[in-house]
């Protein structure tokens, strides 16, 4: 490639270059001619809008989502937590305007249960307006442990809307676990005495009343074990002693399980406890007692399911 070819291709990138500039300022196309001329040409270079210095100006001007997004919806149920088909739970609402103008209204709350007039207006700023609705709970809803709704706050008379909110009933939850463990893990002569710990937890979603009961197959029942009423969360505990027997040493181990249980619920985990015999074994040894009874495995304990309510299907399909 001669010189001469190069130097026009030169030329033309930068003639393409200062025509794109020329274009952006709004200013006549600079040809590229004038690259040569005897007066230089200012060129005056300006940062995008949406450069990190602009992203509020930007915002603000992004239209429905920045400047129609001024209303806030709270909502509470009462009782948040359902027992039973035909329970009936009272939602309520309240919406207030962030705006520093008042808004007209009305005011309704729209979603998963439709459209719920919620107040006439006008509302001030930071005014408030509350409204209330009821849900009856269906033989569907008792077959999952929670059920959720969705609920948008909006003005009829301007575009004035909220962010949606989720509202999540939960089913009524009655359940425990029990933790065993023993003082010793070893023992040696007849006589010695190893001390079981229960510790029981209410791992639900309702207190637990008392009395608490611990079924053990070795130490056989227990109760009352522990006191109540249990919170949610909550633990209480009981101990109970073994005096270690001959037939203990002989058969050279000792293992037993328990579970716990009250009027409405039971622990799903079976707690196992061995110590190790240590001591000598007579000869002969003794005939091992009958076995126990074994306690029988609590049930219920099934994998929780949960679903989300859709305004956009029928009430027959919602969950699927």
């Amino acid at each position: 490639m001669s010189r001469k070819t190069r130097s026009r291709i030169f030329q033309a990138v930068i003639g393409l270059l200062l025509a794109l500039v020329s274009l952006a300022q709004g200013q006549p196309i600079v040809r590229a001619a004038n690259l040569y001329a005897a007066k230089p040409l200012p060129v005056k270079l300006n940062f995008h809008p949406h450069t990190p210095a602009h992203i509020d100006d930007m915002d603000a001007h992004m239209g429905d989502r920045a400047v129609n997004n001024v209303l806030e919806l709270f909502i509470t149920a009462s009782p948040p937590i359902y027992r039973a088909n035909g329970d009936v739970i009272t939602i309520t609402f309240e919406i207030k305007n962030t705006d520093p103008a008042p808004l007209a209204g009305p005011f309704s709350v729209d979603g998963t249960l439709g459209s719920i007039p919620c107040g006439t207006g006008p509302l001030a700023p930071n005014g408030t307006i509350r409204c209330t609705t009821t849900y009856p709970i269906t033989s569907t809803d008792m077959e999952f442990p929670s059920i959720f709704f969705s609920f948008n706050a909006a003005d009829a008379t301007s575009p004035a809307i909220s962010d949606t909110q989720t509202l999540q009933l939960d089913k009524e939850r009655r359940e425990m676990s029990m933790l065993k463990s023993a003082d010793r893990t070893t023992y040696s002569v007849v006589g010695d005495v190893i001390t079981y710990k229960y510790v029981i937890k209410n791992e639900g979603n309702v207190p637990l009343a008392a009395p608490f009961t611990v079924i053990d197959d070795k130490l056989g029942t227990i109760t009352p074990c522990g006191s109540g009423p249990l919170a949610v969360g909550a633990t209480t505990f009981c101990t109970k002693t073994y005096p270690v027997t001959q037939a203990d040493i002989d058969a050279g181990s000792i293992t037993n399980e328990a579970f716990a249980q009250n009027s409405g619920a039971t622990s799903c985990t079976f707690a196992t406890t061995k110590s190790r015999s240590t001591g000598p074994l007579r000869w002969p040894p003794t005939q091992p007692p009958s076995s126990p009874l074994r306690p029988i495995r609590p049930r219920g304990c099934k994998p929780l399911r949960s679903r989300q309510r859709s305004p956009q299907l029928p009430a027959r399909q919602r969950g699927t």
